[in-house]
């Protein structure tokens, strides 16, 4: 049955000795319609206002002039942890940051000036504003607000604001902003672990981002990428003493929930669950992370929660989303390096291509000047072109690439390889003395001389090289790849198969 103050009708004394009203029609009828088009909200005392607003998960709050709380819906224990007690007689303003109250000063000033709106009005104070609010907790969320003059409606007599919860869009927009600004990766994860954190209270996030097989991402080769407080044990690191829910979740590519890893059951390997326990750590919940072609997972997202069981059905909106733009964050990261690298890199050999290389030694010369010394090496294939032509450009790239792993095989710790032209390459040692300049251009020749097997082909080559050591205050890059190169024509012109230095007229 309705409330008697929601039936208009006819004057009168209805049978249970309530108050007077009008039967249904005739005036009560064009009353409604009145109320209906002056656009008058319900009376909050009544049934159908409270059935409304009691099933949402929008907060509603009624106000006087005041802006003190005569009214707020139960929603409010989601929304901010509070029982509707703890606000009503309050002043709304009191649960406003500091920082926002002159926004919202202006928000009321304007509520207040314009009574019986209903519509939404462009441009003005009309649209929905966004405030910071403290939470029970003493946390800070970020809600949208939309309010309604009703303080000349005697039966609402107030301002009725409606407010929603939208922490999760604004730390979306911030990891949105972090990624059109190309900010770095560890970043951007930052932010996605953020967005978990702060929608499920008692979690601790990292996130650990899986190398690709060349090698171009820059997080560390094998380890976590952490975001957060979490100990690499935890965050992504494999355990040598047994399985653990992120690695699980790789291998399969779906969500692996340890829902207590207290438990004397639990697979979980001993190092994971001790370090959790000191923690004060429950449960798990690994979620690969999707390549955006389909491929194998670019990562995991480790969510450790002080709570055990499994992630509540509202959860998983806040753990998709971060998927989501965990993937995209990977991907461009990815898209980047690869991008950096094919610029600074020949694409068949992986080596450094020439500009990297003469950049690289400017960069030697420049934070390792004189007396120090740094050798350049031109190397060039002998009788490379016959096993080409005979074989195919198939076996011949075959033969560049051994080649270019020989080189760098013999190579000291920090020296550089580069691939200049079609079977040329040239080598720098930094900080070197003479004896081991030359011993480093001994091994890449007898190297390189030695027979291979390419595609199923014997193939042989031989390589002649010309060294220049420079220590002098006015060498540069340019300088020393020449004297190499002078060099390495005087090898070619007197016999191949070995290196000379180059030696000042």
């Amino acid at each position: 049955m309705p409330d008697s103050a929601d039936k208009p009708g006819r004057p009168g004394t209805d049978r249970r000795g309530g108050r007077s009203r009008e039967r249904s029609g005739g005036a009560g009828r064009g009353t409604g319609e009145r109320a209906r088009r002056s656009g008058r909200v319900l009376s909050p005392r009544s049934r159908t206002f409270r059935a409304l607003v009691e099933g949402t998960t929008h907060m509603v709050v009624l106000i006087d002039a005041d802006a003190t709380v005569v009214y707020v819906s139960p929603s409010v224990r989601i929304l901010l942890g509070y029982k509707p007690a703890d606000l009503i007689g309050r002043s709304l303003i009191d649960i406003v940051h500091p920082d926002d109250l002159a926004a919202a000063a202006e928000g009321m000033a304007y509520e207040a000036a314009h009574p019986g709106r209903t519509e939404l009005e462009a441009g003005d104070m009309a649209i929905p504003h966004e405030y910071r609010v403290l939470r029970a907790d003493g946390s800070w969320t970020t809600v949208e607000v939309l309010g309604n003059n009703q303080l000349d409606d005697p039966d609402v007599a107030g301002i009725l604001i409606v407010a929603r919860d939208i922490t999760d869009r604004c730390l979306t927009d911030e990891t949105v902003d972090l990624l059109s600004n190309s900010a770095p990766l560890t970043r951007v994860l930052r932010s996605v672990a953020g967005i978990i954190e702060k929608q499920i209270r008692g979690l601790s996030v990292g996130v650990r981002v899986e190398v690709p097989d060349d090698g171009t991402l820059s997080a560390p080769r094998g380890e976590p990428l952490l975001v957060s407080t979490l100990p690499a044990v935890l965050a992504g690191r494999p355990a040598a003493d047994g399985p653990t829910p992120w690695e699980l979740a790789l291998e399969t590519g779906e969500p692996v929930v340890a829902a207590d890893v207290a438990d004397d059951d639990s697979e979980i390997a001993p190092s994971v669950r001790a370090a959790a326990a000191q923690l004060g750590l429950r449960a798990c919940w690994a979620l690969p992370v999707p390549a955006v072609d389909g491929d194998a997972p670019m990562g995991c997202i480790v969510a450790w929660s002080t709570e055990p069981g499994e992630p509540l059905i509202g959860y998983w909106v806040a753990l998709r989303r971060a998927l989501r733009l965990a993937s995209l964050a990977i991907t461009r990261s990815r898209t980047e390096d690869r991008l950096r690298w094919a610029a600074t890199h020949d694409p068949l050999t992986g080596v450094l291509n020439r500009a990297a290389f003469v950049e690289r030694v400017e960069k030697v010369l420049r934070s390792h000047p004189a007396p120090v010394r740094h050798a350049v090496m031109f190397v060039d294939l002998d009788h490379f072109k016959p096993v080409n032509d005979r074989h195919g450009h198939v076996v011949g790239d075959g033969v560049l690439i051994v080649v270019a792993r020989r080189i760098e095989a013999v190579l000291r710790q920090g020296d550089t390889v580069s691939r200049v032209g079609g079977d040329e390459f040239c080598v720098l040692c930094a900080d070197v003395d003479q004896p081991t300049a030359e011993a480093v251009a001994a091994r890449i020749v007898a190297a390189i001389g030695e027979p291979m097997v390419v595609d199923g082909v014997q193939a042989q080559v031989g390589a002649s090289a010309g060294l220049a050591i420079g220590s002098g205050p006015d060498d540069t890059a340019a300088s020393l790849l020449r004297r190499a190169d002078s060099a390495l024509y005087d090898v070619k012109e007197t016999g191949r198969g070995r290196w000379q230095e180059h030696r000042s007229a």
